[in-house]
């Protein structure tokens, strides 16, 4: 599970102006490599998104199935806005939801809406239709 702790407005470059939302996901307990002691933490990542500062503020605190998962990327710059110090990243922290089969009532009402993009060999697990959640992002 990951949770909404945060929204901020940005402004691109272009002068463009969008929302992103701040997720973080399950804490979890890490070894300091220096001193040998545990510490909690927990991934963050932001997504933007088409909602309204408004709509965001109501989200803060909403849980929504998924990982924030650290991923290696091409090597850049990052500096640390706290003590000034330069760095070179390696890896960047991304959201990852979370993969689930479709109900039966789903599916079948995918395919009726001739939706029929399906493999035969979908998983199909019991439970009642939720027509939000008929098609899943990628």
């Amino acid at each position: 599970m990951v949770t909404i702790i945060n929204y901020k407005e940005v402004q691109t470059e272009d002068g463009r102006h969008f929302v992103s939302i701040e997720l973080q996901g399950e804490p979890r307990l890490e070894q300091s490599s220096t001193t040998g002691n545990f510490y909690l933490t927990a991934n963050k990542t932001r997504v933007s998104t088409a909602l309204p500062i408004e709509a965001c503020k109501m989200l803060i605190g909403q849980t929504m199935s998924g990982t924030v998962e650290k991923v290696q990327v091409e090597p850049y710059p990052y500096v640390n806005k706290e003590t000034g110090e330069s760095f070179t990243l390696d890896y960047a922290y991304v959201y990852r939801p979370e993969e689930r089969a479709m109900s039966k009532e789903e599916l079948d009402y995918a395919r009726m809406m001739n939706f029929n993009q399906f493999p035969s060999n979908h998983s199909v697990i019991g439970g009642s239709m939720d027509i939000s959640k008929v098609m899943m992002p990628s």
